[in-house]
């Protein structure tokens, strides 16, 4: 959960004008995706998603704290192979990211599913 805190405010000092001209252009609809306009935004779509990415590791965070509390290694492998995988993918298409960090986390999930199936 902590690095969906550190994504989200990585996010918000790397794309500050992005952000801001979202902000300015109304918020609905300040998007506009290639398909849908002559002139994309390609800045605030690339913020966007980037953004979006902190809410969905804070789910997986709280996901895995209520695996460990219910000692279910099911879901803590699940989430561990998919952190390491996507992480994995992540770090060949754009070595100089954090997507380094997702195999580490991968890591650290997979030996709690570990020390949850030793009990």
């Amino acid at each position: 959960m902590a690095t969906a805190v550190g994504h989200a405010l990585v996010g918000f000092v790397l794309f500050r004008q992005p952000i801001t001209a979202i902000v300015a252009a109304g918020f609905v609809n300040a998007i506009q995706p290639p398909f849908y306009a002559a002139e994309p935004n390609f800045d605030r779509i690339a913020t966007f998603w980037f953004l979006l990415f902190s809410p969905v590791l804070l789910l997986l965070g709280q996901i895995t704290n209520r695996a460990v509390n219910n000692a279910d290694a099911h879901t803590l492998e699940l989430v561990g192979r998919y952190l390491m995988v996507i992480g994995a993918l992540g770090s060949v298409v754009l070595p100089v990211s954090g997507n380094w960090v997702l195999i580490a986390l991968g890591v650290v999930v997979l030996r709690a599913a570990a020390g949850v199936r030793d009990l």
